[in-house]
Order: C-alpha cells, then structure tokens, then sequence
C-alpha cells in the first residue's frame, strides 16, 4: 500500500510546469483512486451491510463488487454541500470507475438522450499540502464538493477523493 499511495503523492503534486506543463495525469489519479476505493470496500467494510454481503458472497460464491463499493462509500464518505445524498455520490462514483475501467471514460449510455460529459479536475499540490494537510485530515482538500453534477455534466475533484 504505501508504494501506491507514494503513487498517488507524486500523481497529485502534477502538472509540473518545469517537465510537461500540460500534462496532470487525471485520468490515470481517477482510475487510481476509484480502484483504492473498490480495494478498501473489499478490505476494510466492517459496517453490518458488510457483514451481510459478506455471508451472500460466501452462500452464493462469488463477490459483490458493486453491492461492497456502493455500501461502502454510502457509510464512509465526507460528504460536501451541496452534494446529493449519499448513496447518489457512491452511484455516480462507481458509473465513473467503471467508465474509466472498461472503456476510458468514453461510454455513453446509449439510453440517453444528451450524451453526458465527466471531468477529472485537479489542481497541482505540494508534497507538504498530500502529507501534512491530506493524509493527516488537517484539512478537507476541497472547498467544493468531490462531485458535481449539473445537466449532462459531472466534475469529479480528484484532490476529495484522496
């Protein structure tokens, strides 16, 4: 874990103006942080919905990926104003992981009449600011929330999901 999430120091310290001003790597910081956030609902749901899945996945013999992620970002998730409720954001986050998983982010539901447009925000951070203000829950890292949604559009703040 701590090779990826020195992975994840360096992926939010970019764009560096220096090597590639242009480059931030936010696809690559999403599906990072989306796949951290899939791991952990496997690893560390302890809530009774955990539980629960826990036994279906044993009875039935096979996981419950979805049903452990969107449980677990339901129970754990900071929630920022003006974001929907929590089982809305956890929705909207495991759309995107599986966008950003199986086709790069560039499916469309072919049942919708706009096509919907997902951006992967992110500003450059310092190493003080990941490890002392991020890791350490000094501060919140947005002042807005880690998704919104307005129209066919939605921003995912990579920082928040950190």
């Amino acid at each position: 874990m701590k090779c990826g999430l020195s992975d994840l120091r360096l992926l939010l310290r970019l764009p560096v103006p220096e090597l590639e001003p242009n480059v931030g790597c936010n696809l690559t910081t999403a599906a990072m942080l989306l796949n951290l956030v899939s791991g952990f609902s496997v690893w560390f749901f302890e809530a009774d919905e955990g539980a629960v899945i826990r036994a279906d996945e044993a009875r039935d013999g096979h996981p419950y990926s979805k049903r452990r992620f969107l449980g677990f970002v339901t129970t754990y998730w900071p929630q920022v104003e003006p974001e929907g409720d929590p089982l809305t954001s956890a929705e909207r986050l495991y759309e995107i992981r599986n966008s950003l998983v199986h086709d790069l982010g560039a499916h469309d539901d072919p049942e919708r009449e706009q096509p919907k447009t997902v951006k992967l925000a992110k500003a450059p951070h310092t190493l003080d600011e990941i490890v002392t203000s991020f890791e350490r829950n000094m501060v919140h890292p947005l002042n807005v929330p880690v998704i919104e949604e307005m129209d066919n559009e939605y921003t995912i703040h990579l920082a928040g999901l950190y």
